[in-house]
C-alpha cells in the first residue's frame, strides 16, 4: 500500500466522509527518536520460513535513520540524535529535490563512506511503511539500478548509498549468499518476514542471529572464517550466549527501557 505523503505535518478533512486522514506516519519534529524497526533473536524457526521469510546480510557499522527532506540529507542515531548533515542525490536529499522526501533504514560503514539501506519508510513522497518488506525491497532494487550514482561519491555528495539485496530462506540461496564475497565486515544476518509493514519498535516478524551461529539454528554451512573455533562457548551453547549477550546490554525486550548507549549497540 502506497500514500502519498503530501503536506507532511498536517491532518487534512475529507469532505466526502468528514474522516481524518494522516498524510504521512513519519513526523519529522518527533518521530526520530526509536523510529527504527527492531529486531528479535531468531531462536523459533517458523514453519513457513524458507516460503515466506528473506535475509540480509549486515555490515558492521551504526545504524541510522536517515532523512532527506527540504533540500538535506540528515542521519539520526537510534535514539534520535542527529549526528549528520550533507547533500546527497537521494530525493529531497539536495536542493535540486527539495520540495521530495525519502526515509531510509541504514547501516553507515565510515571506513567506506557509505550508507548501505535496510529498509525503506518512504521514498520521494511515496510513503511505504504499510507496504510489505518484499514490496520495499523491489522498490529500492528497482531505483538504484535505474540510478548508479546513489552508488558514488564526489565533493558535492560525499557520502555512497548502497541498496542490501535480499534473499530468500532457503538452505541453497542462504549458503550462496554467505559464500559470496563482500565489500563491508559482515556483521551478522536480518530476517524479514515478507508481509510485515514498516514499525516502529522491536517486533518478532524481523530475526537476527551471528554468522556463526547459522549451522546450528538453520542446518545452513558457512565459510571457515565465520566459525567459532571448536569447543567455544560461543559454538555449544548459543541460548547461553544470547541470555549473556542480552544481560550485559540490559537489553529487556523494550526500548523504552534501553539506554540511549545500549540502543546504539542493538540491531
Amino acid at each position: 500500500m502506497l500514500r502519498e505523503l503530501g503536506n507532511r505535518d498536517e491532518m487534512i478533512e475529507n469532505d466526502e466522509d468528514c474522516e481524518e486522514v494522516k498524510l504521512n506516519p513519519f513526523n519529522p519534529k518527533t518521530a526520530h527518536k526509536y523510529y527504527l524497526m527492531y529486531s528479535e533473536w531468531l531462536v523459533d524457526i517458523p514453519t513457513d520460513f524458507s516460503t515466506k521469510w528473506l535475509m540480509k546480510p549486515c555490515p558492521k557499522g551504526k545504524r541510522q535513520l536517515v532523512v532527506c527532506r527540504y533540500g538535506i540529507t540528515s542521519c539520526y542515531t537510534k535514539s534520535g540524535f542527529k549526528i549528520n548533515q550533507f547533500s546527497s542525490k537521494l530525493p529531497g536529499g539536495s536542493a535540486a529535490t527539495s520540495d521530495s522526501m525519502t526515509v531510509l533504514d541504514c547501516i553507515y560503514v565510515k571506513s567506506l563512506k557509505t550508507y548501505y539501506i535496510l529498509d525503506c519508510v518512504s521514498w520521494d513522497d511515496q510513503d511505504f511503511s504499510e507496504g510489505e518488506f518484499s514490496l520495499r525491497q523491489y522498490w529500492l532494487n528497482s531505483k538504484f539500478s535505474e540510478n548508479k550514482s546513489f552508488g558514488q561519491s564526489s565533493k558535492k555528495f560525499p557520502f555512497k548509498f548502497a541498496n542490501i539485496e535480499s534473499v530468500p530462506c532457503t538452505k541453497g540461496e542462504m549458503e550462496k549468499c554467505m559464500a559470496s564475497s563482500f565489500e563491508y565486515e559482515l556483521d551478522g544476518l536480518l530476517f524479514y518476514y515478507q508481509d510485515v509493514n514498516y514499525e516502529r519498535g522491536q517486533t518478532p516478524f524481523v530475526g537476527w542471529l551471528l554468522p556463526w551461529m547459522l549451522p546450528d539454528m538453520l542446518d545452513v554451512q558457512v565459510p571457515d572464517v565465520y566459525k567459532k573455533p571448536e569447543n567455544s562457548m560461543e559454538e555449544n551453547n548459543i541460548k547461553e550466549f544470547i541470555d549473556e549477550y542480552n544481560t550485559k546490554r540490559d537489553y529487556t525486550g523494550s526500548i523504552k527501557k534501553t539506554t540511549s548507549k545500549n540502543a546504539d549497540e542493538m540491531t
